[in-house]
């Protein structure tokens, strides 16, 4: 194989990568084009809010050595069973400083331990799961919660976040 058709891939290769789930990303600013309809603006009566896997509510939201730890809970509405970890949505924090932070990549549990075991629900059932998004400077709290498509990137709803 020619060294600049090797060179060449691998400099596509480069280009098409994510930024690692640490690395802060600056917020896209904000358009006047509306989010789509089936985007919630405000929670339920209950808190929950319906996005692509599961309804979810955020719970808690705390500051630990590593980190900002998002705490939710997780209600399945369907008929077919869903499993926590197989949410098809990355989690993203946006800053008070107006930079996002996509999560880890882990699922723990509310205790800030990793799930390495799926939590399966039945429809109504609800578990409680936590995120963790680190790398984000001491005097930065978190803003807004956002959850997108896994592939497409589409928003799937957001939520703001209460601020201590």
């Amino acid at each position: 194989m020619d060294s600049a058709f090797r060179a060449g891939i691998a400099l596509s290769i480069c280009r098409t990568r994510r930024p690692p789930s640490s690395t802060p990303v600056e917020a896209p600013p904000p358009t006047t084009t509306p989010e789509p309809t089936s985007t919630p603006t405000a929670s339920g009566a209950d808190g929950f809010k319906p996005t692509a896997y599961l309804e979810m509510k955020v719970d808690r939201v705390s500051r630990n050595g590593s980190g900002i730890q998002v705490s939710l809970t997780g209600r399945s509405t369907d008929d077919v069973r869903r499993g926590v970890g197989h949410d098809i949505q990355d989690y993203a924090i946006v800053g008070s400083n107006g930079v996002e932070y996509r999560s880890d990549g882990n699922v723990y549990s509310p205790d800030g331990r990793i799930l390495n075991h799926t939590i399966w629900m039945a429809k109504d059932a609800e578990a409680q799961v936590s995120y963790m998004f680190r790398g984000i400077p001491a005097n930065v709290t978190a803003a807004r919660l956002i959850l997108r498509e896994r592939y497409g990137d589409r928003r799937t709803t957001t939520f703001d976040l209460p601020q201590s």
